[in-house]
């Protein structure tokens, strides 16, 4: 019979960070930096995507976008 083997959720979140990310716990990171900047990034690219599709509807239907 088969050994079963219990982990924690927050074992397993710790996991898959570590072994996505292995930089930020193999060396001193601030985690909360790096996790700040990604999301900031993904924050920046949404609004320059909305920008720009505002822009085309702007010059497809002529309506004001600001």
């Amino acid at each position: 019979m088969k050994k079963k083997y219990f982990i924690m959720k927050n074992e397993i979140c710790n996991l898959i960070h570590e072994s996505s990310i292995p930089a930020l716990y193999h060396e001193e990171s601030d985690v909360d930096m790096f996790y700040g900047m990604y999301v900031r990034t993904y924050i920046e690219i949404d609004v320059i995507n909305l920008t720009q599709i505002c822009e085309k509807f702007n010059n497809k239907y002529k309506l004001p976008c600001k």
